[in-house]
């Protein structure tokens, strides 16, 4: 016990009863783990979601340790922002590919919203290009592609056209 007077109005101090009061906390603390706040003993310690996630993600405190990381709190954000080259054209009997050139979230798949692309193209549903040797020709072909998480879907067009002929230029030197 401590007693500190730090002023007083004359020289005899008369204590007329005190009382000794022992506390003890039975709950021991689990120290903080990155961005994890320290808690006590069978709480949650609660920390933002992983990037392009809302809610919120947490670890139990349990024997002095932050456990294992919980995420059924969080909820993927839908993805926004995709975007394609514009008017895209192939041609025909070359090989030619388009890839996605910008896409803001976390991408499950990307689908193709008409039922099949022209002869000799594919499309990729984890990368979301488009690639192949067009086989016929096709001209102002207008395509809806997504870009989907557990969140929701993204969509944009984009034209397609194909054209029967490749100029190349050769000099020969000699």
């Amino acid at each position: 016990m401590k007693l500190v007077i730090h002023s007083f109005s004359s020289l005899h101090l008369r204590v007329n009863a005190f009382r000794l009061v022992h506390l003890h906390f039975n709950h021991s603390l689990c120290p903080s783990r990155s961005l994890f706040p320290a808690v006590r003993e069978g709480h949650l310690s609660p920390a933002p979601c992983p990037q392009y996630y809302t809610g919120y993600a947490y670890r139990p405190c349990v024997a002095g340790i932050l456990r294992e990381l919980h995420l059924e709190n969080c909820f993927a954000i839908p993805p926004s922002n995709l975007t394609y080259p514009s008017n895209i054209t192939f041609y025909q009997y070359v090989m030619s590919s388009v890839t996605v050139l910008s896409v803001i979230g976390e991408i499950s798949f990307y689908q193709l919203m008409q039922e099949e692309l022209p002869d000799g193209l594919i499309f990729d549903t984890i990368t979301g290009s488009i690639e192949g040797i067009p086989q016929v020709l096709v001209s102002n072909l207008e395509l809806t592609i997504s870009a989907l998480n557990r969140g929701g879907r993204t969509s944009t067009n984009v034209y397609y056209g194909s054209n029967a002929s490749l100029k190349v230029h050769c000099l020969l030197v000699i």
